[in-house]
């Protein structure tokens, strides 16, 4: 299997496509060539074509403000959250939120996948980088619920560039106007439904897919909730209301 030694001259996509499509357990690792941040190191660890883990230098958010932005902890609960980090430098977050009884377990995991994903996404914005592949030992499985599946990391992604035209602009406008109308369907309206209606549907929807609601769901069902929310609240914050 070869790869492409630079990222100007191919996309992340495509280079995970690749090793998606090779089953490749290994290290993706993507060091930045130019400007300030020139010697910067990424990498991607992926286990049989899945993505299984992420480090990044870039901005990415952490668990206890995935949580809260979805309305999964209340502010309260964030705040102790930072007070137990702080206090407590050698505990992970995710430890000491299941811990202190702010979040539970499921939640918890679906945070972390979240997490995983938005670091991935992060990386994406690259455009610059020499590419390394190595193949890494086995190790412990990974924890169940953390794997990104292709849809995460493959569907919607940009693929080998080309010179942008008038027509390709074009596409990109279409496929916004496109983005918010599925905003919201999402949140079951018609395009270009009122301010009033959207944030009625945004509430509604919420708090039907608030784990907090289904005491009795199973980890894979709060996976599920968790990301339904997700989809909610990105299309919510899409359509800009």
């Amino acid at each position: 299997m070869n790869l492409p030694g630079r990222l100007t001259l191919v996309t992340l996509g495509d280079l995970l496509g690749t090793l998606h499509r090779a089953e490749a357990s290994g290290v993706l690792e993507l060091v930045e060539t130019k400007g300030a941040c020139a010697g910067r190191l990424h990498r991607v660890y992926l286990a049989r074509g899945f993505v299984d883990g992420v480090e990044t230098g870039l901005d990415n958010p952490r668990i206890g403000e995935l949580l809260y932005d979805r309305g999964l902890i209340d502010r309260d609960g964030l705040v102790a959250l930072i007070r137990c980090v702080l206090e407590q430098p050698g505990r992970r977050a995710g430890e000491i939120l299941v811990g202190e009884r702010l979040a539970t377990p499921a939640v918890v995991g679906a945070a972390l996948r979240l997490q995983l994903k938005a670091r991935l996404d992060s990386m994406f914005r690259l455009t610059d980088a020499s590419v390394r592949f190595h193949v890494r030992r086995p190790t412990a499985p990974v924890p169940s619920g953390l794997l990104l599946s292709p849809r995460d990391f493959l569907f919607g992604r940009p693929r080998t560039r080309s010179r942008v035209s008038n027509e390709a602009r074009a596409r990109v406008a279409a496929l916004d106007d496109a983005g918010r109308a599925n905003a919201y369907r999402t949140l079951g309206l018609e395009p270009g439904a009122e301010a009033g209606a959207v944030r009625q549907a945004f509430r509604r929807l919420a708090r039907e897919h608030h784990p907090d609601c289904h005491p009795n769901a199973s980890a894979p069902e709060v996976a599920t909730l968790v990301r339904r929310l997700s989809e909610i609240t990105a299309a919510y914050h899409r359509i800009g209301i």
